[in-house]
């Protein structure tokens, strides 16, 4: 994937995308042509890539990183781009195909939709979709069969393609083959992939449909089909595939989850007129709870993945085994794709409303013994994958070739599972890998520097096509939670800060507060007294973290680092104003050299810094490292702190 990202501003700025890919991806290099020079990047452990990066940022230089925010989900940052300059990344990644029915299929999701609930990542990281339309040039090249871009068409391998919808390719004629590739140790990798034997085991599973609110959307934009009623003529084509003998339980869930019974064999069909149509939110981490609960061991889940609300890692440890069929062009894979490879389960993502034969796939899948995910011979969409190293002798010292380079670094994608941490982190560094535990950075350090901070501005995905042509969807969807700019919960609900530092009990606090505030009584008597009243701190609202949570702190510019405030409205300054004012900041502000104003623009930034990078900068630019009691009296006054914080 190649991407140009260019600056049409007046100033320095940093670029940032998060977008998916299949949780099977594995990203093992990236480059970025700056000025004209190309630099490769290096993988290096997740926190040691991102000071990288920030120190960088600092210091005036560009810098590129890529990180996995989420298995499925990526972030990439490009950090300094000179106004009128550009920057071109180029990210490689290997992928295997999967087998669904009797199709060899690739699947390359371009964007998302709606997602039920919170990931768990800052504000400045999250999914974020809306914009309008993007389109790229796809070219595809195969060493045997035919390749067909479906939804679309491929001349002379190449194609204009819009963002709004995945990228579904056919490969007719495929045949199984060894590959061949060279570790970044010299070693000669053999990987060999092909399709996954059928299992003859009797099958005893819970089927568990999502019926949520997002379910009615269109499955794809070339078909007039709910998600939900695809799903339903695969489940009614999946009993083509019973047997005498087969124990299925059928489970459904939006809100709430409900056992609709088991069927036996051939009494399938019959049994799926129970599911109700879609309605309500996704509470899908609640509904796979309660199917374990009932003893299943193994478990296929039919939805189109849209939702946060899930413990992958609590899930994963049960023992149950997790099959999963992805529904939808604005599906996710991230979190249920995760806890599918984590429980040696698979992941089949059908193309468009061809869901049926993906549901079918799934039951199949069942019937073969759970394989171990922790080693380097797996079953995944399908095919079965083995990987084996040995020395090779013949190995150069040349830099092996980009085919050779995917295969080794897919290879060892799939033993990273069977290796403790610090193993799989070495071997991720080693191979330049993307992972959970390693990034991939890279620093300009002959280029032109650059002063100030650059202003952040984060790149929408193209709202799925899906999203303007679905079914009208029934009002408790307005549970969704999803938005690029959230609101944020009143001050008493606050749960998710970091403190400035804790100075003894709430109580320990404002005896020491009204103690230093006497001290200039002598100076500003009047004033002093007015603003130590209960009276006037409710009057005047000197509680900043509502507005805080209400700038856009990437927008602010270079000057919020000097505590300038001209890209804030009238309102928001004069309440920042007001608060400089106070005595007790202006003497802080006087013991630390910064300007008051400059004091509660840091202290709002160091409020919003767990959720937003920019903030953090402009806090660190603004305040360091001070651990100033008087500061951290401020910032209790202004109530920039946690609450818990105030009870320490």
């Amino acid at each position: 994937m190649v991407r140009t990202f260019r600056n049409n501003e007046e100033e320095s700025i940093e670029a940032t995308l998060t977008f998916p890919l299949p949780v099977h991806a594995v990203l093992y290099s990236l480059e970025a042509c700056i000025a004209g020079r190309t630099l490769k990047a290096v993988a290096r452990a997740k926190a040691t890539a991102r000071q990288t990066y920030e120190d960088a940022i600092e210091t005036g230089k560009s810098t590129v990183l890529h990180e996995e925010l989420l298995k499925g989900v990526h972030l990439l940052s490009v950090g300094r781009i000179a106004p009128g300059s550009e920057i071109a990344v180029t990210v490689r990644f290997a992928l295997a195909l999967a087998r669904i029915g009797n199709r060899m299929l690739l699947h390359i999701p371009t964007t998302v939709g709606d997602i039920y609930g919170h990931s768990g990542l800052p504000d400045s990281d999250e999914l974020c979709h809306g914009a309008g339309t993007q389109t790229a040039y796809l070219k595809v090249a195969a060493d045997a069969g035919k390749v067909l871009l479906l939804a679309g068409q491929l001349t002379d391998g190449k194609a204009r393609i819009s963002l709004d919808a995945p990228i579904h390719i056919e490969v007719k004629g495929w045949r199984a083959r060894q590959l061949q590739g060279r570790a970044a140790d010299g070693r000669s990798v053999t990987l060999a992939i092909e399709p996954a034997p059928a299992g003859d085991r009797l099958l005893n599973a819970a089927i568990l449909i999502d019926r949520s609110g997002s379910m009615s959307e269109l499955c794809a934009g070339n078909a007039g089909l709910s998600k939900h009623a695809a799903a339903l003529l695969g489940l009614s084509e999946a009993a083509d595939d019973l047997r005498e003998g087969d124990h299925l339980q059928l489970w459904e869930f939006n809100d709430q989850v409900h056992d609709l019974g088991q069927a036996h064999g051939r009494q399938w069909r019959a049994h799926i007129r129970k599911l109700s149509g879609p309605s309500g939110g996704t509470e899908i981490g609640r509904a796979l709870e309660a199917v374990m609960v009932s003893g299943a061991r193994d478990i296929v889940l039919v939805s189109d993945g849209k939702s946060h609300a899930l413990d992958v890692c609590k899930l994963a440890g049960s023992g149950v085994r997790f099959t999963v069929v992805l529904i939808g062009e604005d599906s996710l894979e991230a979190n249920v794709g995760h806890l599918a490879a984590l429980t040696g389960g698979e992941i089949f993502v059908p193309d468009g409303a061809d869901v049926a034969a993906a549901v079918r796939s799934a039951v199949r899948a069942t019937r073969q013994p759970a394989g171990d995910p922790r080693e380097a011979n797996l079953r995944r969409s399908g095919m079965v994958m083995r990987a084996s190293w040995k020395p090779d002798l013949s190995a150069s010292i040349s830099a092996p070739a980009k085919s050779d380079r995917a295969v080794a670094a897919y290879a060892a994608s799939l033993l990273l599972a069977s290796l403790n941490e610090k193993e799989a982190a070495t071997l991720a560094e080693m191979e330049g890998l993307v992972t959970h535990l390693t990034s991939l950075v890279l620093v300009d350090e002959e280029g032109a520097t650059q002063a100030g901070l650059p202003a952040t501005r984060k790149i929408a995905l193209p709202r799925p096509r899906t999203s303007v042509q679905s079914f009208a969807l029934a009002a408790s969807m307005s549970a969704l939670r999803y938005p690029c700019v959230r609101s944020y919960p009143a001050p008493a609900a606050r749960t998710r800060h970091t403190p400035l530092g804790s100075v003894g009990s709430f109580q320990g606090e404002k005896d020491a507060w009204e103690a230093a505030a006497s001290t200039w009584q002598a100076e500003e008597a009047q004033t002093n007294r007015a603003t130590q009243s209960l009276e006037f701190r409710q009057r005047y609202e000197f509680n900043l973290a509502g507005l805080a949570a209400g700038i856009c702190w990437s927008k602010l510019g270079d000057g919020a680092a000097a505590g300038k405030l001209p890209r804030l409205d009238r309102a928001k300054r004069k309440r920042i104003d007001a608060a400089a004012h106070l005595p007790l900041v202006r003497k802080a502000a006087a013991e630390i050299g910064l300007l008051p104003v400059a004091l509660v623009l840091g202290l709002m930034a160091q409020f919003m810094a767990n959720r937003d990078r920019h903030a953090a900068r402009i806090a660190k630019a603004l305040l360091g490292d001070t651990e100033s009691r008087s500061v951290v009296l401020v910032a209790r006054l202004l109530e920039l702190v946690e609450n818990d914080a105030l009870s320490t």
